[in-house]
């Protein structure tokens, strides 16, 4: 890893603050250093610090709660080796249209990326609230209830974060003493719980001088589960579906019946809700105009039949379908639906030269062919 507040990507003009990465480097690490340097890097949305900083979260699009005032993941500097084992630099003045498909469009989809050059930012105070109590469906739809009818707003006043059914965790780069003011109704509720004596309830405001030290703190209480045998579905939730009273009810019911089909449905506050699109990057555009993130899981066994596992497969299809009805075609490339009935509208960018002319930019192998693979974007006939 490197730091250089005078970066210039080769053969470009403009001088930028940045972080370069090698491939194998992870989140946990990558936070420590940015922390040492005094600087921040877009950050990955979960409680793994073993998240790839350069690797298929990153080419996937890249998500955090720090999205909806930072971007996504994907405006970056890489540096490749490509299918056919030529180095490659791709940045936005070289190897462009390359440099396009890297950013959004699935991790190595269109090369091995060896490095990765991030922009980074002045350190940030981060605003957080948490919200933890015992697993209690009645109290989880009043609090999804509140957060879904304040969402739009919470957005514009610079709010990220994600809620299982027993917590939500907000963070928020952009206020200082407004922050418990723009989230009165959420700590009304909390303070409730709180003089009823709610079992296991936690109730934090507080503030972290920096998001490597709020991050250092999330994953000591927070641990994220890995190595579990899984299948995963996610949805994009569009601001369309916020726009009336009765489309939050619609909302919120479909988000409880989604869980209550598949138990562990994660809602993530992570999309560049209030960041306007470059226009230059390969990630489906509806991250812009979304509000939230939805993935649902459904695990087996170790010693799950074949049978079994493409069953849990069609559960978390089956149980995304509360969301799908209600929703506009969308969804996270690194999370899809094995069953996506939609998968070119729901992953495609439409930007100019987005991935429908996936041919056009997918480099060739020495042979003459190139990669293919079933449910591709633009490729109907892969396999």
């Amino acid at each position: 890893m490197s730091y250089d507040s005078q970066f210039t990507p080769e053969d470009c003009t403009g001088v930028h603050s940045a972080m370069t990465v090698g491939a194998g480097v992870q989140w946990g690490e990558a936070y420590l250093f940015a922390e040492k340097n005094n600087i921040t890097v877009r950050a990955h949305s979960g409680s793994d610090k073993a998240v790839g900083a350069a690797g298929g979260w990153l080419q996937g699009g890249g998500h955090s709660p720090l999205s909806n005032t930072m971007g996504l993941g994907v405006d970056r500097v890489y540096k490749v080796v490509t299918p056919d084992g030529k180095y490659r630099v791709a940045n936005e003045c070289q190897n462009k249209d390359l440099f396009f498909a890297l950013r959004g469009g699935g991790g190595g989809t269109f090369g091995v990326v060896t490095e990765a050059t991030i922009l980074a930012s002045p350190p940030v105070v981060v605003q957080t609230f948490i919200l933890q109590f015992s697993l209690n469906r009645t109290l989880t739809q009043e609090m999804w209830s509140i957060m879904v009818n304040n969402s739009l707003q919470w957005a514009e006043d610079g709010w990220g974060g994600l809620s299982m059914a027993p917590v939500i965790v907000m963070v928020n780069p952009k206020l200082s003493k407004d922050a418990a003011r723009s989230l009165s109704s959420l700590i009304a509720f909390g303070e409730r719980l709180q003089s009823m004596g709610v079992p296991g309830l936690k109730l934090i405001l507080t503030e972290f001088p920096s998001w490597g030290t709020f991050f250092d703190a999330f994953t000591r209480d927070f641990v994220a589960t890995v190595g579990t045998s899984l299948a995963l579905t996610s949805r994009l939730i569009s601001k369309s579906n916020f726009a009336t009273p009765d489309k939050k009810k619609e909302l919120t019911a479909g988000l409880l019946a989604t869980d209550a089909g598949t138990p562990g449905l994660i809602i993530l506050m992570t999309t560049p809700a209030s960041v306007p699109s470059s226009g230059k990057t390969s990630v489906t555009e509806a991250w812009r105009s979304s509000l939230y993130h939805v993935t649902t899981i459904t695990p087996w066994s170790w010693n799950a039949t074949k049978e079994e596992k493409s069953a849990r497969y069609k559960d978390a299809s089956a149980s995304m379908e509360h969301l799908r009805r209600i929703t506009p075609d969308a969804a996270y490339l690194n999370e899809a639906d094995t069953y996506e009935p939609n998968h070119e509208g729901d992953h495609l960018n439409t930007n100019g030269h987005g991935l429908r002319t996936e041919a056009e930019i997918l480099i060739q192998l020495p042979s003459g062919g190139h990669i293919t693979q079933s449910y591709c974007v633009s490729n109907e006939n892969s396999a």
